[in-house]
């Protein structure tokens, strides 16, 4: 699960930075056009021009970033599935092994659990090989 952690948060900063080199891009497009705004003698087609470039810009920085999260998504699947069907195979064979009708997860709401519940926690982190 570390490894998996690890994996996703180097693919997310690769994004990251490249989000925050298109910012950079922007905010020096941004100043050149503001300063060019100031100037009394400044082109109106060029000032179009510089504007359509920083409404282009803001669209690619957009486009981007919603990329950026669906790829972001497809590899926190990619990475932890494994980890998850190792786990789900885990508890199954310690259902299985120990004549378990049902195993609940706490996290799904029980709402009462009797004095004779038995946590197969413990079993499922030996059967993973986790002290």
């Amino acid at each position: 699960m570390d490894s998996a952690q690890i994996n996703l948060e180097a693919v997310a900063q690769q994004y990251q930075e490249k989000l925050e080199q298109l910012q950079v891009e922007f905010n020096k497009k941004y100043d050149e056009y503001n300063s060019m705004t100031q100037d009394p003698t400044a082109v109106e087609l060029i000032l179009k021009t510089k504007a359509d470039e920083l409404t282009t810009l803001q669209q690619r920085i957009q486009a981007f970033q919603q990329e950026a999260q669906n790829e972001i998504s497809k590899k926190r699947t990619e990475f932890f599935q494994p980890v998850q069907n190792k786990a789900q195979k885990a508890i199954n064979d310690v259902g299985s092994e120990n004549g378990f009708t049902y195993i609940f997860d706490v996290n799904a709401g029980i709402v009462y659990a009797a004095d004779n519940t038995i946590d197969v926690l413990p079993l499922v982190k030996k059967k993973l090989g986790i002290e």
